[in-house]
């Protein structure tokens, strides 16, 4: 059984019923599974937000892994957009080609506010929505990672 804070469980309970989301929490793991609706090629996506003694870390699996071959550029994809972004980042697990983005919040000494909660599970969401479909063409070996994470910042940019 994992070690958590009941007092912030709570706070991301109240958080996902005030925004009527449906969701599954396991006692064991201290974590909630959550599935949201995206507006990319994969309709809909799982976070897990695990629930600490002092932090809570939301993550969001891609369902689906790298073709062969394709590790190196996915690797590099993600290596150069990580560096671009202020908040989380994605992990690749090299053995698996697995992809995932994780972003933490440390909680130490203080209740997370509603709208910590709410950075928490928005920005993988906002992160995602700008540059899954640029990381799944990668990942499938469509296209060359350099060139998808300039073309999905230029769509980004003329969509605001």
């Amino acid at each position: 059984m994992a070690e958590y804070s009941t007092e912030m469980a709570a706070a991301v309970s109240r958080y996902l019923d005030m925004n009527r989301m449906r969701s599954r929490f396991d006692n064991d793991s201290g974590s909630f599974y959550i599935t949201l609706p995206m507006e990319t090629r994969l309709k809909q996506m799982d976070m897990e937000i695990r629930v600490g003694a002092s932090t809570l870390i939301s993550e969001v699996r891609i369902p689906l892994s790298c073709e062969s071959g394709t590790v190196r550029s996915v690797m590099e994809f993600v290596t150069r957009l990580n560096a671009a972004l202020d908040f989380g980042g994605f992990v690749l697990d090299a053995d698996t080609g697995d992809v995932s983005f994780r972003f933490g919040l440390d909680c130490a000494g203080i209740r997370p506010s509603y709208d910590m909660i709410d950075h928490l599970v928005s920005l993988p969401m906002i992160i995602l929505g700008t540059y899954l479909d640029a990381l799944i063409s990668v990942m499938l070996g469509y296209a060359e990672a350099k060139k998808a994470l300039q073309d999905a910042a230029l769509k980004s940019i003329s969509s605001d």
